[in-house]
């Protein structure tokens, strides 16, 4: 047998790869034609041209069908078959219209919100395949209006449903109220300071679901609109004001936004979901829970603040890194820097800003046992074979503690590395006093976080993202479905139902 020569081999290798691509394209799923249902793209010359050479009129028997187009409603179109030898002509329409819009619309508008891309997005994707544009502008934004009342609605429903559950897990009878924490957090579709538009949303410690979310915004375009006008109609004018809702429901600053939110959230708990909301989860912003106190939603019941404990665990990186930057090159009494070997180095302040957060994780409700495991981060890293500093490390033979295993088991085999120079532990003792202070830590003693909250954030800014600018309906519409999405899943909803009836399952 001879060998294959390279042009052979070549050339089998072209023919194995074509066989396998046309193995892969024909290679799908098959359905029985009673089955078939959906939607399709079709290439108009070829479905016409297979019409033509397939179908015969009824009335005559003898001539062949011609499509035409007659007319086209976004993604809809109005066809009709015309007998080439009678003339006879037979109408319809690739959609059947229900209310004021056709499904295959409506279900395009609501595909572009589930992917984050509006009205843009829409008409690149379908001049890409080669589809007629979508329906007009203005019909666009009347199909994201009723798709944003079904997505509230939905949101409504789930928030009830997680406020009844939240109820049954605190045995709360029916007209009594319940007193359960929360976790609050804020977000805004711009980062930084100077975003148009923001949300707050309140999950229920126990079961992480949405209890109530609120949309802020501070602009409103048709107010815009009119106020830029150099010349206006007054009959318009007139009209327009007579029927507008301003869309503006936030005066002040961005960053105001999170503490407005949070006081529109207490001020309804009771009326909406019959809960009291006694003890807030937030990160360090001590302003929202001000806000609420001041407030007195439940009168003379105390509300208790919790710190996330993400949030406090940060504060132990950011603020030996500011000192670390503060010192720069500036000699210590050592007379080295506070950078450098065996000093505060960049890795070193990940390794306290870690182990910060799991003495705090690790001793749940015990404050002094939190407060030991803080000091003990400071005092090890900074022992050596001559000096011990191990007091408040934990005993016993399954401690993290080298040193503290080798006492329980009667050796001596711990070699400490690298110790933490003194001259940098006086200069960062401050930072540990502070971070293990009372009042910090009695706010810990829960172990609370809010990772629930930064998931639906990062939900929420998946539907709408950040760096494409929405207006307001796009966000509120975003807000609306995460909730629905965040609580129960992806699922089928009868409040989409009810905005186009012939719709399938709905995932989103």
């Amino acid at each position: 047998m001879t060998a294959k020569t390279a042009s052979e081999e070549k050339i089998a290798s072209g023919k194995k790869r074509i066989h396998d691509e046309e193995k892969d394209e024909g290679d799908q799923e098959i359905c029985d034609l009673e089955d078939c249902s959906g939607r399709r793209l079709f290439d108009v010359e070829s479905l016409a041209s297979a019409i033509e050479q397939a179908a015969v009129c009824k009335e005559c028997k003898e001539g062949s069908l011609v499509l035409r187009e007659d007319g086209r409603m976004g993604l809809a179109s109005q066809m009709t078959f015309q007998c080439a030898n009678c003339g006879e002509e037979t109408a319809f329409s690739t959609d059947c219209k229900t209310g004021r819009f056709y499904p295959v619309n409506k279900t395009a508008v609501f595909a572009s919100k589930l992917i984050g891309r509006g009205y843009a997005g829409l008409s690149k994707f379908c001049s890409t395949l080669d589809v007629p544009g979508p329906m007009a502008k203005r019909t666009y934004e009347k199909c994201s209006k009723e798709i944003k009342d079904a997505a509230v609605l939905e949101a409504k429903e789930s928030m009830s449903a997680a406020a009844r559950e939240v109820r049954e897990l605190n045995n709360c009878e029916d007209g009594a109220l319940a007193d359960i924490a929360i976790t609050i957090d804020g977000t805004w579709m711009k980062r930084g300071h100077s975003s148009l538009y923001g949300a707050v949303f309140a999950l229920s410690w126990q079961t992480g679901k949405v209890l109530d979310y609120a949309v802020q915004s501070k602009f409103c375009y048709e107010c815009n609109y009119w106020e830029n006008q150099d010349e206006r109609p007054l009959v318009d004018y007139q009209r327009w004001k007579a029927s507008h809702i301003c869309h503006n429901n936030h005066e002040g600053s961005s960053n105001s936004m999170e503490k407005q939110g949070t006081v529109d959230i207490y001020s309804r708990s009771i009326e909406l979901n019959q809960l009291r909301y006694v003890t807030m989860i937030s990160d360090g912003d001590s302003k929202n829970y001000q806000s609420v106190l001041e407030l007195k939603p439940y009168g003379d019941v105390t509300i208790v603040k919790e710190d996330c404990v993400g949030h406090v665990q940060k504060r132990m990186g950011r603020r030996l890194r500011d000192l670390k930057k503060s010192y720069g090159k500036r000699k210590l009494e050592d007379g080295k820097p506070i950078g450098g070997r065996d000093r505060l180095t960049d890795s070193k302040i990940d390794l306290f800003q870690k182990y910060y957060g799991k003495a705090i994780r690790n001793n749940k409700q015990d404050k002094e046992g939190m407060r030991s495991a803080v000091w003990a981060i400071l005092y090890h890293s900074a022992s050596s074979d001559e000096g011990l500093q191990h007091d408040y490390c934990p005993k016993g033979e399954n401690s993290w503690c080298g040193w503290q295993r080798d006492v329980a088991k009667g050796v001596q085999t711990y070699k400490h590395k690298s110790p933490l120079a003194p001259a940098v532990v006086e200069v960062i003792k401050p930072v540990f006093e502070a971070l293990s202070a009372d009042d910090l830590l009695d706010r810990c003693l829960e172990g609370a976080t809010q990772n629930h909250n930064e998931s639906i954030n990062a939900v929420v800014w998946g539907l709408c993202p950040k760096e494409s600018f929405a207006g307001l309906n796009s966000v509120e519409t975003a807000c609306a479905m995460a909730v629905a999405r965040f609580n129960d899943g992806a699922h089928s909803s009868k409040h989409y139902e009810e905005v186009w009836p012939q719709s399938r399952e709905v995932c989103f």
